[in-house]
């Protein structure tokens, strides 16, 4: 994701995330996976910021890594949980920690942006772009993956995608409950995401 700072005209940033298997180190030094754990340098439940000078955009170097999804008050970096979501047939599947973001989206007129992270839907401050932090945290279990996150024009809404049946294998059947593959719609105010409606097309 490209985020600007409407103070800084001298620097981009891009925030890198993904849903794919971690690299190798032989490939990228100093990148594992794993569980927290058992690798607290794990290169999951987190996203890295890469800083980009306009005037010598070979000098791009990794400013941070912010540990989106840490629990605060225990500092654990698997802090937040999907809260499960419907499989195979309906059933609720069990919770899992959310550990990378399929999707950020910015709007850095108003100093926000909001990921679609696998399980969970967040809410971030990017006032100081180099270095986000998460606002607020939201899951569903109508949700089988957070796909997409979209801001109002205004930045009062935020609507999340449930990428149902997953990218390979979209559904979108005539029995599938109208909250399965449906756009959620959230309210954003005092730095929190309040539930408002689903909305899906017949």
């Amino acid at each position: 994701t490209l985020v600007t700072d409407p103070n800084d005209k001298e620097n981009v940033y891009v925030y890198v995330s993904g849903t794919s298997f971690v690299r190798p180190g032989e490939e990228l030094a100093g990148c594992s996976g794993g569980p927290p754990d058992k690798n607290p340098d794990t290169a999951r439940f987190r996203i890295d910021v890469i800083k980009v000078p306009l005037a010598a955009p070979q000098n791009a170097a990794v400013v941070s890594n912010p540990r989106i999804f840490a629990d605060p008050k225990t500092g654990a970096l698997n802090g937040l949980t999907d809260g499960g979501s419907h499989g195979e047939g309906g059933a609720i599947t069990k919770p899992s920690f959310t550990d990378q973001c399929h999707d950020i989206t910015v709007y850095p007129e108003i100093g926000l942006a909001a990921g679609a992270c696998s399980g969970t839907g967040i809410l971030l401050d990017i006032k100081d772009p180099a270095n986000p932090k998460r606002l607020d945290a939201v899951n569903d279990s109508n949700y089988a993956y957070w796909h997409s996150a979209s801001f109002s024009n205004d930045g009062k809404k935020v609507v999340f995608t449930d990428e149902w049946g997953g990218g390979m294998n979209a559904r979108c059947r005539p029995n599938d409950p109208i909250k399965w593959g449906a756009d959620a719609v959230f309210h954003v105010k005092d730095n929190k995401l309040s539930f408002a409606s689903y909305y899906k097309m017949p």
